[in-house]
């Protein structure tokens, strides 16, 4: 008798256990078959961070980028450490922890505004940048910048700046009030006065 309480004691324990049990096989069973394969960890020092990705990605590892430091002689954006090291072993969609070269910073626009055409040609000359200038009809001294893009401070797109700078050309004209013409009227004004079309 006391032997099967015994036994129903352990059957209640087992189905209290059964659910745990079938999860712990199951993990077993998918690691088995379907696996989480482990490689080695490939090296990424010297690499840049687009071949890293080329390297790592057939494998489902992914690359994370921890921080970025000087390093004299070494291209920017080069990979100088990585975690773990090559060599050790790595699953599938585990991360690698690497380290970069700072890249370089944009460079930013110098000021032109109010500069003499002189002036400016120093500063193109200085800061490496190809300038379009383009004259504009103001009341400042010939020659002098009157706007720029992109602004001074703000970073350059393909060392490009565009300056527009004051020209000494006074044609002035008084434009007509129109408002209350109609359509034909304007049209037929337009025509007999050329410059204005």
């Amino acid at each position: 008798m006391k032997f099967l309480k015994q036994i129903g004691q352990f059957q209640k324990y087992l189905l209290a256990l059964a659910p745990f049990l079938c999860f712990f096989l199951g993990y077993v069973l998918c690691n088995l078959l379907i696996g989480n394969k482990t490689y080695n960890t490939p090296q990424l020092i010297g690499l840049s961070l687009h071949q890293a990705v080329e390297e790592t990605s057939p494998y489902h590892i992914t690359i994370q980028l921890i921080a970025e430091k000087d390093c004299p002689g070494a291209a920017p954006g080069t990979i100088i450490s990585q975690k773990p090291s090559a060599g050790r072993l790595i699953k599938s969609h585990q991360s690698i922890f690497v380290v970069i070269t700072k890249l370089p910073q944009s460079a930013l626009a110098p000021d032109f505004l109010g500069k003499s055409q002189e002036a400016i040609e120093e500063l193109k000359q200085e800061n490496k940048v190809k300038l379009k200038t383009y004259g504009l009809q103001y009341s400042a001294p010939k020659g002098s910048c009157i706007g720029q893009i992109p602004q001074s401070g703000q970073p350059i797109i393909d060392k490009k700046i565009i300056a527009y700078t004051a020209q000494d050309k006074t044609n002035k004209y008084i434009m007509p009030d129109l408002t209350s013409k109609d359509l034909l009227e304007v049209v037929e004004f337009l025509k007999n006065h050329s410059s204005f079309s």
